[in-house]
């Protein structure tokens, strides 16, 4: 499966059978079977398609999503048809309410990322043993979050350090915490990779500011829209969450 990035100004997209048709200055350029596609990113104003051509996206089950032309942020997202078993969303409903549940999975996302970063600081220090330092600070530091997240779960085995054993009970809000200072030791651990020359020096955004936090912000948007498709394909409400909890506007 695709993604079609429009991004191009004087780009026509007309709806042509199980087809998206490609026209610049009134000549057609090419097509897009629709059956290849899983999403389809407009970006900018200056694509001119009608709602036709929406409509056949959703049916097909594409989702389209439409980027600001100014401020590269997603502005709107055209899915397909709703899942119509409401049973799954007052059962969602339901856990949204139950705290100590909304924990166990919460320290379960949060373990499942940190695994991942200290997975992706292995794999660069194996490769950039130039970069030693920071990235074996990094990993401690990880680690560190590893350990402490499993010593307020009752499992030493899941950790590979020792955790404080005075430490306050990890609620959520300390899991954010402690999730934040994992991801701020993974990006020292990818500055210290990239080249200098792009400006990394960790995470910024609105806007971001260097080369990299370009791509990682448009990599993220790109993921929470496929996130929010997934939970709209299961019958999940986005809206509400688990480890973040609900807020005006925000999945």
């Amino acid at each position: 499966m695709s993604t079609l990035l429009l991004d191009r100004a004087g780009l026509e997209v007309r709806s042509d059978g199980n087809a998206l048709a490609l026209y610049e200055a009134g000549e057609r350029r090419g097509s897009v079977p629709l059956a290849l596609l899983e999403r389809c990113i407009i970006q900018g104003a200056q694509t001119r398609l009608d709602s036709g051509v929406l409509l056949k996206l959703a049916e097909a089950g594409v989702t389209t999503v439409l980027f600001s032309p100014r401020a590269g942020r997603r502005v709107a997202t055209v899915l397909g048809p709703a899942h119509n078993d409401a049973a799954v969303r007052l059962a969602q409903a339901h856990r949204v309410g139950d705290a100590g549940w909304c924990l166990q999975w919460s320290r379960q996302i949060v373990r499942a990322k940190l695994l991942r970063q200290r997975r992706a600081l292995r794999t660069w220090l194996a490769a950039r043993p130039d970069a030693r330092k920071p990235l074996t600070d990094a990993l401690a530091s990880v680690d560190a979050a590893l350990g402490r997240l499993a010593d307020a779960a009752g499992d030493a085995d899941e950790a590979p350090a020792p955790a404080d054993a005075g430490a306050a009970p990890l609620d959520i809000p300390a899991l954010r915490g402690l999730e934040g200072a994992a991801a701020r030791a993974h990006f020292a651990g990818l500055a210290a990779v990239l080249p200098p020359a792009l400006g990394f020096a960790g995470r910024n955004r609105r806007p971001p500011r260097d080369p990299a936090n370009v791509c990682l912000s448009l990599a993220y948007t790109l993921l929470h829209v496929e996130a929010v498709q997934a939970c709209h394909i299961a019958g999940l409400d986005p809206l509400l969450g688990f480890y973040h909890r609900p807020a005006f506007g925000r999945e």
